[in-house]
């Protein structure tokens, strides 16, 4: 027999709680036989020990936080067959913070992620006064801009935000919206996205509230020519994701960010920045860097009022010779440590050295820049496979 108690005022623990307890009662009432019907030899009492660290697992794992412990009263035999009652209590979790800085973000995200300061600065103060204000105010209140980041790919952009959703132990889902088709037709639409979000809560054992989702790949919803109204129905249905300030599906309040490379646009304002004159014929800074606004992103051929849900739009730092060398040697779980570590449990007297740094710069610049950081690991992998080989 299991029992759910709690402490509190609260009445009672959580259904789910309870109800994932209560699977684990079939092997509970087997053991019981076998203490029953044979001795309590180490196997069976092992087993007996496994049991119960489950169910105190699961006790852990389910509590809510701000809620009182949780405690849940086990009825099994002893060695001797007599009933006792075993009670197993959760841990309370505390209490989440109710300010959340956005500088503790930015140096949380600068343990992994290697240069992009902006990016982070921008997209920390976006997340906490999303999570600090926005999900506090009234739910008839207008819904919020979205922050939109572009770069190149391989820039950091969705790693970016994946480890500040990580520091704020949000449930993270990444959109691929070339996969999203309008409502109608045949394949995804943005109504699954809180599915999505629902399963990768379960599985990381987080809540579906106030989840931070990253709308990926924008600027491949560009309409033109022909399939210009296929893609115009694809924002139309984004706009209307968009302008959700609440979600009943998750019983909460999305973040929303979106990311686009919007390589054509930029390539194409670059190139005219580059060549515009100043004064008698002297050619512009061929250092500077053009800088997209709403209105080339809207010109490129996106929906004016989809645009119009864009707050701030800021750009990732193109990928140097020096960052890739960084990526590689400095981050948490960077390729040079990885590789240290991996050669020391080989048993291989070897480390990374300066020299294979900078080869897998020059492979990973062969095979094109715009690979950016995403190659490192790929490139590092056919670069040590010879001296992994034993």
């Amino acid at each position: 027999m299991i029992d759910g108690k709690s402490g509190g005022s609260s009445g009672g623990i959580d259904d789910d709680i309870i109800a994932r307890i209560e699977e684990l009662e079939y092997s509970i009432g087997m053991i019981n036989e076998c203490i029953e019907f044979m001795a309590l030899d180490e196997v069976v009492e092992a087993a007996l020990d496994t049991a119960i660290e489950i169910i105190q697992a699961e006790i852990d794992k389910l509590n809510r936080p701000g809620k009182p412990s949780a405690s849940v009263t086990i009825t099994m035999l002893t060695a001797d067959k007599k009933k006792t009652n075993l009670t197993l209590s959760s841990t309370p979790k505390e209490e989440a913070k109710s300010f959340l800085s956005p500088s503790t973000l930015v140096a949380y995200a600068d343990k992994y992620v290697i240069g992009q300061d902006l990016l982070k600065r921008t997209l920390a103060v976006y997340l906490a006064s999303h999570y600090n204000y926005y999900v506090k105010t009234p739910i008839d209140e207008p819904s919020r801009p979205a922050l939109l980041i572009t770069g190149p790919s391989g820039s950091g952009k969705t790693y970016t935000v994946q480890q500040m959703a990580k520091a704020l132990d949000k449930v993270f889902i990444v959109v691929d919206m070339t996969t999203i088709t309008p409502s109608g037709y045949v394949g995804d639409s943005f109504t699954g996205i809180w599915e999505k979000v629902k399963e990768e809560a379960k599985s990381s054992g987080k809540s579906a509230k106030d989840p931070i989702i990253l709308l990926d790949e924008l600027d491949k919803l560009q309409h033109s020519g022909e399939e210009g109204e296929f893609y115009r129905k694809i924002q139309g249905s984004l706009l209307k994701i968009l302008e959700q300030k609440y979600s009943k599906e998750i019983g909460g309040r999305p973040c929303f960010v979106i990311a686009g490379a919007f390589a054509d646009v930029r390539k194409d304002k670059q190139s005219k920045l580059d060549a515009k004159s100043i004064g008698f014929g002297v050619k512009a800074d061929k250092g500077e860097s053009y800088k997209l606004t709403h209105k080339d992103i809207i010109e490129s051929g996106m929906l004016p009022e989809l645009i119009g849900r864009i707050g701030n739009i800021v750009e990732t730092d193109p990928i140097s010779d020096d960052m890739l060398r960084d990526l590689i040697t400095k981050p948490v779980g960077c390729i040079k440590e990885y590789y240290d570590d991996l050669f020391k449990h080989q048993c291989i007297e070897d480390k990374v050295t300066d020299t294979d740094v900078d080869k897998i710069i020059e492979l990973v610049k062969s095979q094109g820049i715009e690979l950016g950081a995403r190659a490192l690991r790929s490139v590092a992998e056919r670069y040590f496979l010879d001296r992994l080989f034993f």
